[in-house]
């Protein structure tokens, strides 16, 4: 059995197909992404046909949405900043804990009025 038979090669060597089969799949890849972005520029522009006839029929729902989302927006940052406020108690209880730590061995024992030394 040459080398040929057992690869059941039709004459385009191992590495000419290969080769030949990369290019096409990165052509395939390329046309299909290419689609997928032509697709989403379509749906970007249908929505925003829809919204600006929204906006020219019915101008208070932008604002009604708009007011949603400061108020949530809002919302999200009191959030933060309660976090923000727990975070800085928990670390003021530490750093007054450290600091009467830091102070107790630097004061030494308190001195007992019945205690003699030898």
């Amino acid at each position: 059995m040459t080398k040929d038979e057992g690869l059941g090669n039709s004459g385009t060597g191992a590495s000419g197909g290969l080769t030949v089969d990369k290019d096409e799949g990165r052509a395939e890849i390329e046309q299909a992404t290419m689609r997928f972005i032509d697709l989403a520029r379509q749906m970007e522009a249908f929505f925003l046909q829809k919204r600006f006839l929204l906006s020219a029929l019915k101008p208070e729902m932008l604002v009604k949405e708009e007011i949603n989302e400061l108020k949530l927006e809002l919302a999200r940052k009191e959030e933060l900043i309660k976090r923000h406020n727990d975070k800085i108690a928990v670390w003021q209880n530490m750093l007054s804990d450290l600091q009467g730590w830091a102070q107790s061995p630097a004061q030494g024992p308190a001195p007992s009025g019945n205690m003699r030394l030898i």
